[in-house]
Protein backbone atom coordinates (compact mmCIF):
# COMPACT_ATOMS: atom_id res chain seq x y z
CA UNK A 1 0.00 0.00 0.00
CA UNK A 2 1.34 3.41 -0.88
CA UNK A 3 2.11 5.87 1.87
CA UNK A 4 -0.04 8.96 2.36
CA UNK A 5 1.23 12.42 3.13
CA UNK A 6 -0.73 15.58 3.88
CA UNK A 7 0.45 18.65 2.05
CA UNK A 8 -0.56 21.79 0.19
CA UNK A 9 -1.58 20.92 -3.35
CA UNK A 10 1.65 21.34 -5.40
CA UNK A 11 0.13 23.27 -8.30
CA UNK A 12 -1.64 25.61 -5.90
CA UNK A 13 1.67 26.09 -4.09
CA UNK A 14 3.33 27.14 -7.34
CA UNK A 15 0.47 29.41 -8.48
CA UNK A 16 0.33 31.08 -5.06
CA UNK A 17 4.07 31.73 -5.21
CA UNK A 18 3.81 33.26 -8.70
CA UNK A 19 0.90 35.45 -7.62
CA UNK A 20 2.81 36.54 -4.53
CA UNK A 21 5.96 37.42 -6.45
CA UNK A 22 3.92 39.09 -9.18
CA UNK A 23 2.22 41.32 -6.61
CA UNK A 24 5.56 42.28 -5.09
CA UNK A 25 6.95 43.21 -8.50
CA UNK A 26 4.05 45.38 -9.68
CA UNK A 27 3.40 47.34 -6.49
CA UNK A 28 5.37 50.43 -5.53
CA UNK A 29 3.60 51.15 -2.25
CA UNK A 30 5.89 50.37 0.71
CA UNK A 31 2.85 50.04 2.99
CA UNK A 32 1.56 47.13 0.91
CA UNK A 33 5.00 45.52 0.92
CA UNK A 34 5.26 45.88 4.70
CA UNK A 35 1.79 44.37 5.13
CA UNK A 36 2.72 41.47 2.85
CA UNK A 37 5.92 40.83 4.74
CA UNK A 38 4.05 40.88 8.06
CA UNK A 39 1.74 38.19 6.69
CA UNK A 40 4.75 36.10 5.68
CA UNK A 41 6.18 36.58 9.19
CA UNK A 42 2.94 35.21 10.64
CA UNK A 43 3.36 32.07 8.51
CA UNK A 44 6.97 31.75 9.65
CA UNK A 45 5.90 32.20 13.28
CA UNK A 46 3.35 29.41 12.89
CA UNK A 47 6.11 27.22 11.46
CA UNK A 48 8.41 28.29 14.33
CA UNK A 49 11.06 29.57 11.93
CA UNK A 50 10.78 33.29 12.54
CA UNK A 51 13.93 33.69 14.67
CA UNK A 52 16.26 32.15 12.10
CA UNK A 53 14.54 34.03 9.31
CA UNK A 54 14.96 37.41 11.02
CA UNK A 55 18.64 36.73 11.66
CA UNK A 56 19.12 35.79 8.01
CA UNK A 57 17.18 38.83 6.82
CA UNK A 58 19.14 41.30 8.94
CA UNK A 59 22.43 39.68 7.99
CA UNK A 60 21.76 39.42 4.25
CA UNK A 61 19.56 42.42 3.48
CA UNK A 62 20.89 44.95 5.99
CA UNK A 63 24.07 45.49 3.95
CA UNK A 64 21.98 45.59 0.75
CA UNK A 65 19.84 48.39 2.18
CA UNK A 66 22.93 50.39 3.15
CA UNK A 67 24.51 49.80 -0.27
CA UNK A 68 21.38 50.89 -2.13
CA UNK A 69 21.03 53.98 0.04
CA UNK A 70 24.61 55.05 -0.69
CA UNK A 71 24.16 54.24 -4.39
CA UNK A 72 20.92 56.17 -4.87
CA UNK A 73 21.70 59.12 -2.60
CA UNK A 74 25.39 59.77 -3.21
CA UNK A 75 26.96 57.81 -6.08
CA UNK A 76 24.29 58.21 -8.79
CA UNK A 77 23.74 61.97 -8.20
CA UNK A 78 27.47 62.56 -8.66
CA UNK A 79 27.83 60.33 -11.73
CA UNK A 80 24.54 61.05 -13.50
CA UNK A 81 23.86 64.56 -12.29
CA UNK A 82 20.44 64.08 -10.70
CA UNK A 83 19.01 62.29 -7.71
CA UNK A 84 17.17 59.02 -8.22
CA UNK A 85 13.55 58.80 -7.10
CA UNK A 86 13.89 55.07 -6.41
CA UNK A 87 13.48 54.24 -2.73
CA UNK A 88 16.22 51.99 -1.30
CA UNK A 89 13.78 50.89 1.41
CA UNK A 90 11.13 49.85 -1.13
CA UNK A 91 13.67 48.01 -3.27
CA UNK A 92 15.00 46.11 -0.25
CA UNK A 93 11.45 45.32 0.83
CA UNK A 94 10.79 43.81 -2.58
CA UNK A 95 13.88 41.62 -2.32
CA UNK A 96 12.98 40.51 1.21
CA UNK A 97 9.42 39.61 0.20
CA UNK A 98 10.52 37.71 -2.91
CA UNK A 99 13.20 35.75 -1.04
CA UNK A 100 10.75 34.85 1.73
CA UNK A 101 8.11 33.68 -0.76
CA UNK A 102 10.68 31.54 -2.57
CA UNK A 103 11.88 30.12 0.76
CA UNK A 104 8.36 29.16 1.86
CA UNK A 105 7.60 27.69 -1.56
CA UNK A 106 10.69 25.46 -1.55
CA UNK A 107 10.53 24.63 2.16
CA UNK A 108 9.21 21.14 1.54
CA UNK A 109 9.49 18.02 3.65
CA UNK A 110 11.87 15.44 2.13
CA UNK A 111 9.01 12.96 1.62
CA UNK A 112 7.11 15.59 -0.36
CA UNK A 113 9.93 16.58 -2.72
CA UNK A 114 9.27 13.96 -5.44
CA UNK A 115 5.51 14.54 -5.47
CA UNK A 116 5.79 18.33 -5.60
CA UNK A 117 8.49 18.43 -8.26
CA UNK A 118 6.73 15.86 -10.44
CA UNK A 119 3.53 17.93 -10.19
CA UNK A 120 5.56 20.92 -11.41
CA UNK A 121 6.54 18.99 -14.54
CA UNK A 122 10.01 17.69 -13.69
CA UNK A 123 10.85 14.17 -14.81
CA UNK A 124 13.85 11.86 -15.07
CA UNK A 125 17.36 13.15 -14.44
CA UNK A 126 16.19 16.74 -13.99
CA UNK A 127 13.87 15.64 -11.19
CA UNK A 128 16.62 13.73 -9.40
CA UNK A 129 19.19 16.52 -9.71
CA UNK A 130 16.82 19.29 -8.56
CA UNK A 131 15.54 17.18 -5.68
CA UNK A 132 19.08 16.49 -4.52
CA UNK A 133 20.01 20.17 -4.78
CA UNK A 134 17.06 21.31 -2.69
CA UNK A 135 17.74 18.73 -0.01
CA UNK A 136 21.35 19.92 0.08
CA UNK A 137 20.15 23.34 1.27
CA UNK A 138 19.20 21.80 4.62
CA UNK A 139 22.63 20.19 4.74
CA UNK A 140 24.25 23.63 4.38
CA UNK A 141 22.53 24.82 7.54
CA UNK A 142 23.69 21.80 9.51
CA UNK A 143 27.21 22.12 8.13
CA UNK A 144 27.38 25.81 9.09
CA UNK A 145 26.18 24.97 12.61
CA UNK A 146 28.88 22.31 12.96
CA UNK A 147 31.57 24.78 11.87
CA UNK A 148 30.28 27.33 14.37
CA UNK A 149 30.27 24.71 17.13
CA UNK A 150 33.84 23.64 16.28
CA UNK A 151 35.10 27.24 16.42
CA UNK A 152 33.35 27.77 19.73
CA UNK A 153 34.92 24.58 21.13
CA UNK A 154 38.37 25.91 20.16
CA UNK A 155 37.74 29.08 22.16
CA UNK A 156 37.38 31.60 19.34
CA UNK A 157 34.20 32.97 20.96
CA UNK A 158 32.14 32.31 24.08
CA UNK A 159 28.49 32.61 23.05
CA UNK A 160 26.19 32.36 20.03
CA UNK A 161 24.72 35.82 20.12
CA UNK A 162 23.56 37.57 16.96
CA UNK A 163 26.58 39.87 16.92
CA UNK A 164 28.94 36.93 17.39
CA UNK A 165 27.41 35.06 14.44
CA UNK A 166 27.88 38.12 12.20
CA UNK A 167 31.52 38.46 13.28
CA UNK A 168 32.13 34.75 12.67
CA UNK A 169 30.41 34.74 9.27
CA UNK A 170 33.60 35.38 7.20
CA UNK A 171 35.33 32.48 8.98
CA UNK A 172 32.38 30.16 8.32
CA UNK A 173 31.95 30.88 4.61
CA UNK A 174 35.34 29.53 3.47
CA UNK A 175 35.09 26.01 4.99
CA UNK A 176 31.37 25.94 4.20
CA UNK A 177 31.91 26.58 0.49
CA UNK A 178 34.85 24.17 0.34
CA UNK A 179 32.91 21.44 2.13
CA UNK A 180 29.88 21.96 -0.09
CA UNK A 181 31.93 21.70 -3.29
CA UNK A 182 33.69 18.58 -2.03
CA UNK A 183 30.37 17.03 -1.08
CA UNK A 184 28.92 17.81 -4.51
CA UNK A 185 31.93 16.23 -6.25
CA UNK A 186 31.70 13.11 -4.09
CA UNK A 187 27.95 12.86 -4.70
CA UNK A 188 28.36 13.21 -8.44
CA UNK A 189 31.11 10.56 -8.49
CA UNK A 190 28.92 8.22 -6.45
CA UNK A 191 26.00 8.68 -8.85
CA UNK A 192 28.15 7.80 -11.85
CA UNK A 193 29.77 4.79 -10.18
CA UNK A 194 26.43 3.35 -9.09
CA UNK A 195 24.63 4.36 -12.32
CA UNK A 196 22.08 5.96 -10.03
CA UNK A 197 20.57 8.20 -12.69
CA UNK A 198 19.83 5.16 -14.87
CA UNK A 199 17.87 3.34 -12.16
CA UNK A 200 14.10 3.70 -11.71
CA UNK A 201 13.07 5.81 -8.72
CA UNK A 202 10.26 5.08 -6.31
CA UNK A 203 7.82 7.87 -5.54
CA UNK A 204 4.77 8.16 -3.37
CA UNK A 205 1.77 7.75 -5.64
CA UNK A 206 -0.92 8.73 -3.16
CA UNK A 207 -1.00 12.22 -1.75
CA UNK A 208 -3.40 13.45 0.90
CA UNK A 209 -3.86 17.11 0.10
CA UNK A 210 -4.94 19.64 2.71
CA UNK A 211 -7.55 21.24 0.47
CA UNK A 212 -8.78 23.70 3.09
CA UNK A 213 -5.30 25.17 3.59
CA UNK A 214 -4.62 25.01 -0.13
CA UNK A 215 -7.80 26.88 -1.00
CA UNK A 216 -7.14 29.49 1.67
CA UNK A 217 -3.60 30.01 0.39
CA UNK A 218 -4.83 30.43 -3.18
CA UNK A 219 -7.52 32.90 -2.10
CA UNK A 220 -5.09 35.02 -0.05
CA UNK A 221 -2.54 35.03 -2.89
CA UNK A 222 -5.19 36.07 -5.42
CA UNK A 223 -6.45 38.88 -3.16
CA UNK A 224 -2.85 40.00 -2.60
CA UNK A 225 -2.21 40.20 -6.34
CA UNK A 226 -5.44 42.13 -6.95
CA UNK A 227 -4.58 44.55 -4.14
CA UNK A 228 -1.10 45.18 -5.53
CA UNK A 229 -2.46 45.63 -9.05
CA UNK A 230 -5.12 48.12 -8.01
CA UNK A 231 -2.94 50.41 -5.86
Amino acid sequence: MANDITMIEPRIRLVAALLGIGGVVITSDPRILVAGYCFLLVILAIRREIKGHLVMTLTAFGPILVMLYVLYKYILPVRVGFESDISPFTTTLRLVNISTIVYLTLKIKPDEFPVVLRSWGLRGDALFVVMSSLISVADLTKRADRILTARMARGYFENRSFVTKIVQLPFIIRPLVAGTLLSAIERSDSWHQKFLLDKPMYFLDTVKVGWWYSSLLLLVSFLWFLTCASI
